[in-house]
């Protein structure tokens, strides 16, 4: 039997892995080959912010809205008509949309208090650490959970679709998803999707680690073939393909 995920721990990590994701395409995306080294330092992390900080808020809702009420909305019919009952009341805006996907004010609430978090520290030049984000994160009690593997189907697609995004957005003619850099992105949130905790072994061995993030070899098996199917998906909508990058 599978285990079940609290909505509250799932929006947290899908907000991060949002975040973490999308400034790595932007930063992957506007980095000439010959300034490797310093791609990812808090000053150019802090620097990508700033010139996409008008875009984020758009880009946010266009990945994480279909992600958060397929999280929340166990039966899609019945939430499109939902959706239809209140968009026929009135324009919804971004907001509105946002807290009907999370079906309730408190999770809501969280997620705009990690939407705030996760800003707020790549304005700083930096990703929450494992440590700092299982601190950090609002809990609550949730009636809605979701399945393991649907919840990994949903972290890969937005992490990919959040990647896509950052790339898009520096409007340059790099059209290539680093490998390197989604593998570590993917590890790390699927680590806090399932766990809630830091890696208890030291492997550097990259197919251990996402044993242990994935727990089980059904869960392994979902992340990868959501990956490649995403991969395709995206190669056909956006024009994107992958390759392999050493020293990201």
């Amino acid at each position: 039997m599978n285990k079940k995920i609290n909505s509250y721990k799932a929006v947290a990590a899908l907000t991060r892995a949002f975040f973490e994701a999308y400034t790595n395409g932007i930063l992957d995306g506007s980095t000439e080959a010959n300034n490797k080294e310093n791609k990812r330092s808090p000053q150019a992390v802090k620097q990508a912010m700033l010139e996409h900080y008008e875009e984020i808020n758009q880009q946010f809702f266009t990945v994480m809205f279909p992600a958060l009420t397929l999280l929340n909305y166990q039966d899609e019919q019945k939430m499109q008509e939902k959706l239809k009952e209140a968009s026929a009341e009135k324009t919804l805006n971004v907001t509105e949309y946002l807290r009907f996907a999370c079906k309730t004010d408190k999770l809501f609430q969280a997620l705009l208090s990690e939407y705030r978090r996760n800003f707020t520290m790549l304005l700083q030049g930096k990703m929450t650490t494992l440590h700092e984000h299982i601190k950090g994160y609002p809990r609550g009690l949730q009636l809605s959970v979701i399945d393991e593997q649907k919840a990994i189907v949903i972290m890969v697609r937005v992490i990919l679709k959040a990647y896509a995004a950052g790339i898009k957005a520096t409007k340059t003619n790099h059209h290539a998803f680093n490998q390197a850099t989604i593998y570590r992105i993917l590890l790390i949130n699927i680590q806090l999707l399932l766990n809630d905790c830091a890696f208890k072994s030291n492997e550097e061995d990259l197919i251990l680690l996402f044993q242990e993030a994935c727990g089980n070899e059904n869960n392994l098996n979902v992340l990868f073939n959501s990956l490649d199917e995403i991969y395709e998906e995206l190669a056909q909508e956006e024009g994107l393909y992958t390759h392999n990058e050493q020293g990201n």
